[in-house]
């Protein structure tokens, strides 16, 4: 079943919290199960379930085992240092990538239980729609804080300052301070990407980055950079590109680096669809000893599917890495210095 695009988990559970304030449904009442809940919503399955996990999370709903879904009781909810988060995400970078896992989320809401998570997709002129997020949390005077995804100079410079706990996923931008930040370890994905391609045969290397670079970008460029000159690589043998995700036109621009080429191209993307249209390159040549080999720096996991080429995985799951994120709000709410919370995710290569 196709889910109308741009749903998530959390949008789905508003939905469902929606529905039991308006009947009035009182603690200890059964609640539809996950197959009713993806027929009345027109989802699938495992988005019902997880939405469901996400309100039991939360304190709205009570799962128990062989006997079904409950109406929880509000009295029993435990307490939470911060009342509603604000996830902010690029609009663009979702509809392309699908940046945020379900894990994720249910992670957080595991750590802050009481805490609304409110989405906001930010438009490309981003400035005004998270200055109105700003004043909203400023206006309600409950303790909010906010999750930065791919976040752009401009929003990390509004939030650094504003005594608001927030957290970064992603590196920081130059010149910013005062935020929390997580990130995967760009330097392990430089490094281990760019060993993986020489060693199945690459003599040139294409370097395929997003259009928009980030300061996660330059430390995993540098690192390639770094790699592929200590393995006897010169400039004259590496290409790069930052192209866009609309997989006719990188197709086109991979498709020529291949074939401008006599030796064997390497080609490291940055992103899954950018991935998708190097390995249609590859399939379209005919010489087997001249097809390139890909890797993929960025997969999110949103179900059981591989990428189809070597990537790079985090060794911290989803909910992990969501856990960690409300840790540091909550650290971030005791007033523990927004310096000394910067975690690096480890990473490992998967072939």
């Amino acid at each position: 079943m196709e889910e109308p695009r741009g749903l998530l988990v959390v949008d789905l559970a508003e939905r469902i919290s929606s529905e039991i304030r308006r009947r009035k449904l009182q603690p200890g009442t059964q609640f539809m199960n996950t197959a009713a809940v993806a027929r009345r919503f027109k989802v699938n399955g495992t988005t019902a379930n997880r939405a469901l996990q996400l309100l039991a999370q939360r304190g709205i709903l009570e799962r128990r085992q062989r006997s079904g879904t409950f109406i929880a009781d509000p009295e029993k909810r435990a307490g939470a240092p911060l009342r509603r988060v604000y996830l902010l995400i690029p609009e663009k970078h979702f509809k392309t990538e699908g940046l945020m896992a379900d894990g994720m989320l249910l992670g957080l809401q595991r750590v802050l239980p009481r805490a609304e998570l409110k989405v906001g997709f930010l438009p490309p002129d981003e400035t005004a729609a998270v200055e109105e997020m700003i004043s909203e949390a400023m206006r309600v005077r409950e303790p909010a804080g906010f999750v930065l995804f791919r976040s752009s100079l401009a929003t990390q410079r509004m939030l650094q300052g504003r005594g608001m706990p927030a957290v970064v996923v992603g590196t920081l931008q130059p010149s910013v301070s005062g935020l929390a930040s997580i990130d995967r370890d760009q330097t392990q994905i430089g490094l281990r990407l760019v060993e993986n391609l020489l060693a199945r045969g690459a003599r040139r290397l294409a370097i395929i980055m997003r259009d928009q670079l980030s300061p996660g970008d330059h430390v995993m460029l540098d690192t390639a950079l770094r790699t592929a000159a200590a393995a006897g690589l010169s400039a004259a043998h590496i290409q790069v590109r930052c192209l866009s995700a609309d997989f006719q036109s990188a197709r086109a621009a991979i498709g020529d680096i291949v074939a401008s080429s006599s030796e064997r191209v390497g080609i490291l993307c940055r992103s899954h669809p950018l991935a998708l249209a190097a390995l249609s390159v590859a399939e379209s040549v005919k010489e087997q000893e001249r097809a390139p080999p890909v890797a993929l720096a960025d997969f999110y996991h949103r179900d059981a599917s591989e990428p189809g080429c070597p990537y790079m995985d985090a060794l911290l799951s989803p909910e992990r890495c969501g856990e960690k994120v409300g840790e540091m709000l909550i650290e971030l709410m005791r007033k523990v210095q927004p310096e000394s919370l910067h975690t690096v995710i480890p990473m490992e290569l998967r072939v």
